[in-house]
């Protein structure tokens, strides 16, 4: 008889590891409290357009990830996206592929003594090293001290922070360079940047929808409480009409 475990939430983490769980032999049951999978990575179709609320395209450095499309028998949903980009400056739009390095090297979007400055960025970045993990962000404590804005300021200059520095904060994260941390840039420049993208035709929630359709998830139920028993865990959980049960898991 396989093991049981229960995966609380199903997210794009909660339905990962369950996936993950499940390919090790356990029996996984995941349990969320919305009518929903996705968590955040949820895509809308509103008006005959697909609206992505999470990320509309991932980068091809997430390595981990496209393993976890390709295991999971997701490949043939997701494609290449362009790469290109364009960055108005004095009314003329300036376009590089953050796949290439040689774009960045001829683009006029910045000054030769700019570029130059920029190797600091990516000498910092490469310095970091495995302070900027994928594993364990938490080793950039030390390096979560200032903002984007503020570490551009110090470390770079005005035009690479308005040609640069904000764009990126804003095209990424969807915020100022002033309310993200230098670590998340510092970050993208050490492992996003350099790659291409993909994404999927029906939307960045191809991925939780198709690791849901592989485990067995039971939407509609909250998980009131966790009490350690004799066996493992016992569970209260509560269902959309109100009414509680008591599950329990080795």
């Amino acid at each position: 008889m396989r093991e049981a475990v229960i995966v609380i939430g199903a997210g794009i983490a909660g339905l990962s590891a369950a996936f993950r769980l499940q390919q090790s032999g356990f029996a996984v049951q995941v349990l969320e409290a919305s009518d929903q999978v996705g968590g955040r990575m949820v895509t809308l179709d509103h008006r005959g357009y697909r609206i992505d609320l999470a990320v509309s395209v991932l980068p091809t450095t997430y390595g981990r990830m496209l393993a976890l499309i390709e295991d999971a028998g997701l490949g043939d949903q997701i494609e290449a996206t362009s790469d290109l980009v364009g960055i108005l400056r004095d009314g003329r739009v300036h376009r590089s592929r953050s796949s290439s390095k040689l774009d960045g090297v001829r683009t006029s979007l910045l000054s030769f003594g700019s570029k130059l400055v920029l190797m600091r960025a990516m000498f910092d970045a490469w310095r970091a090293g495995d302070q900027l993990s994928w594993d364990d962000l938490g080793r950039a404590a030390p390096l979560d001290h200032e903002s984007a804005a503020t570490y551009a300021r110090r470390r770079l200059n005005a035009e690479l922070l308005d040609y640069v520095v904000n764009p990126a904060c804003r095209g990424l994260f969807l915020s100022s360079p002033e309310q993200v941390s230098a670590v998340d840039l510092l970050f993208t420049l050490r492992n996003i940047l350099g790659g291409g993208f993909f994404s999927s035709r029906t939307g960045v929630d191809f991925l939780p929808k198709g690791l849901a359709s592989r485990l067995d998830v039971r939407l509609n139920t909250r998980v009131m409480s966790v009490h350690p028993s004799s066996d493992g865990v016992e569970l209260v959980l509560q269902a959309a009409g109100g009414a509680q049960e008591h599950k329990s898991a080795a």
